[in-house]
This record gives structure tokens, sequence and C-alpha cells, in this order.
């Protein structure tokens, strides 16, 4: 059999065409060939599929050979397809400040293939754990595995098999140019939403952003900063950097902005003291939320930190608003085992009956009150995010 796949449609191809192309080349948007010998196990070089982008709408065509001869023109087959895993990382060469390269995971839903329709786009950005530091940006910074990305929330959850029903990315920061929170980092968080929006078909009025710790003040600032932007955060374990929250009702209200906020009560990095010091602004959601009139959805869970297991850092809530574990990069991953603390160093499959933790009881209180506010389920914070749209 003899195949090749061409960036663009090439219209009706010839049996000759098709095997001449495989064994060569027509020139033109030419991305990836070879040749199958049907009778024996095939090796993939390197210009056939492994070779190619992920994000790319291919045009693929293909023809039988046998000992008879070539087959007829009318028996190739050809193909529209999407060469691509449901999790991939992008990279692209940012437009900002010395123009590094920035990568992230992009996930597509499932039914995404499916479907012509668009969906809404939602952004995580992580923690301080996952931050690289390389003014280059290496691959190694990203991939390593037990060091970066592969340990966080959103990671676990889309590799284990939990949909998530959006186009969903997840830039890392890298704090050689930017950190997910400081000043000016959140123009480059907007520029990671403005790829993926040419990479995929986005519902421009369903814009989620929201994230854990660093990620939750990056959440917060990109919601100050580009509030025509996202329909919706959700910062969790974070607070407002830099930036006057005096200011971030008019602009939420505005710019109909929902927001739901997840904090712990003892989180000794952000409470409402522990955010209050110079060159920080309290933006807890009690900071914001007074006098804010006209809020589109404004909503608060706050967790007492004391509930929980002594193990457990009061800075880690996002997992108990997921109901996923989460890496203890002291000790390993943390899961609940017959009601005991876990620490194990393997990946834990999800879903699991031992490897879980549960939701907060504020959270699934929290979810039901939505629930029946809003007359729809909410079962997670995405069936949340989903109900939020732009006029």
């Amino acid at each position: 059999m003899y195949w090749v796949a061409y960036n663009a449609d090439q219209g009706a191809l010839t049996a000759a065409q098709v095997k001449t192309a495989a064994q060569g080349s027509l020139g033109g948007a030419l991305a990836a060939k070879n040749t199958v010998a049907v009778s024996s196990a095939s090796t993939p070089t390197s210009d056939s599929f492994a070779s190619l982008p992920e994000k790319v709408f291919y045009t693929v065509y293909a023809v039988a050979e046998n000992a008879a001869g070539l087959d007829t023109d009318a028996h190739v087959k050809k193909y529209s397809m999407v060469i691509a895993r449901q999790v991939s990382q992008q990279v692209y060469t940012s437009g900002l400040g010395t123009h590094p390269l920035v990568r992230y995971l992009l996930y597509y839903p499932a039914g995404y293939y499916d479907s012509a329709s668009t969906f809404p786009l939602m952004m995580y950005i992580h923690g301080g754990g996952e931050t690289a530091n390389s003014p280059t940006s290496d691959e190694a910074d990203f991939t390593t595995a037990g060091t970066r990305m592969d340990k966080t929330p959103f990671y676990v959850q889309v590799k284990n098999g939990m949909n998530i029903p959006f186009v969903s990315v997840a830039p890392q920061c890298n704090s050689s140019f930017f950190s997910c929170s400081n000043a000016n980092d959140t123009a480059y968080l907007d520029e990671v939403m403005t790829n993926a929006k040419g990479v995929a078909r986005i519902n421009l009025k369903k814009l989620y952003v929201y994230g854990m710790s660093w990620g939750g003040s990056g959440a917060w600032a990109y919601g100050y900063d580009y509030p025509a932007n996202v329909t919706a955060i959700v910062p969790v374990s974070g607070g407002l950097m830099y930036r006057a929250n005096t200011n971030l009702c008019t602009k939420f209200v505005t710019n109909n902005v929902s927001l739901w906020s997840f904090l712990n009560s003892n989180d000794h990095f952000y409470n409402a003291a522990a955010i209050g010091g110079a060159g920080t602004d309290n933006a807890t959601a009690t900071g914001i939320y007074q006098g804010c009139t006209g809020h589109k959805d404004a909503r608060s869970t706050v967790m007492p930190g004391n509930i929980y297991p002594a193990t457990i850092n009061d800075h880690f809530t996002l997992e108990y608003v997921l109901n996923i574990p989460f890496f203890y990069y002291s000790s390993g991953w943390y899961y609940n085992n017959a009601g005991s603390n876990t620490f194990d160093m393997a990946l834990p499959g999800i879903p699991g009956t031992n490897h879980n933790v549960p939701f907060a009881p504020e959270v699934s209180a929290d979810f039901a009150t939505a629930t029946t506010q809003l007359g729809s389920p909410i079962t997670s914070i995405y069936d949340w995010m989903a109900l939020q749209s732009k006029p």
C-alpha cells in the first residue's frame, strides 16, 4: 500500500500520482509519505505520521498494489483527518519580550473530532512547583518525569480518562521571562489563549481560566488585566498580586466576568493576613464582593483547614475541589486508603476506590447550593463554568 499526506487538499489524485508521491514527492504541500508492505510489519520512518505536528488537518491519500498491478484511480482512498493525541505538547515562539519559546499542554475533549461545533476554551495555570527557569525554554523542563507538568492536577485528570468538556490549555510558566502572576505576566497567558484559538474551534463567549496557588493568583490577575477576554475565573488558593481590588469589581461587572474562588482559611500562603502585606492586595472573595453590585455570578467557598488530615499541607486546596490525588513533592502522590493517608511515588489510577481525595464537604455543599440557584446540576466546577457565557 502507498499512502501520502498533504497539508492542503490536492483534489483528486490518480493511483499513479499517489504511488509516485509515496516513493518520492509531488512537491506542493507534501507532509509525509510511506510505502507499506502489508505482508510484514511496517516500521515508521522519519517522514511518516510519527513526525507530523499534531494540531494540523491533513488530507491523506492511499492506494494498493498487488502482483496484478496498481489498483485503479477509482479505488484511491482519500481522508481528511487530524493527526493528534487527546493530550499533546504545543510550542510556539512568543511575540513578547525576547521572543522565547512558550510550551503548553493542549487537550481536546471527547467528541471534538466527531463534531463541527465550537467548544469552550479553558486555561489551567499551575502552581509554583511546576515552574521552569530556562531562558531557552528547554523541553526537559516541561517533560522530565517527576519534576514539572506531569504533576499538575490538570495533567492527572486528562491522562487518566477524566473527561473535561472543554478544549483546554495548560501553559508552563517560566521564571526566566514570565512566572504566572507577576505584574506583566498575563500578556503571556493571553498569548497562549490566542494561540489556542488559532488551532482549535473555540466558542469565544465561553472562555474560562482557573489556577492553583501561584496559578490562582494568575487567574485573578488575568481577570483583572483581560476582563474582556475571559468569561469566568476560578482562583484556588491564590490572591491578587500587584493590583487594586477596588477596581476589580467594576472590571468584572462591566465585562460580565463570573467568579468562583476557593480558599482554605488555614492557608499560610494565601489567607487574608498572608496576602495583605506590602506589594499585595487582599483579593479574597470577601475583599472583592464588598459593595460589588450587579455581578453576574460571584461565589466563594472557604474551607476550614483544621478539618483535614494533619499530613496535608493547608495550601493544597484544588485537589479537594476536583476530587483527585495531588503530588506532594517531598513524599509522592497523596490519596486516601481506607481512611488513612497514603503516599505513593507511582501515578495513581483515576478513577479508583483507593486513589482519590474526597470533595471537601464545603465544596459539596456549595455545589448543591449552586444547583438549586442555577437550576442545573452542579457536580463539578466544570459544570458551573459551562453555564457561564458572555452576552
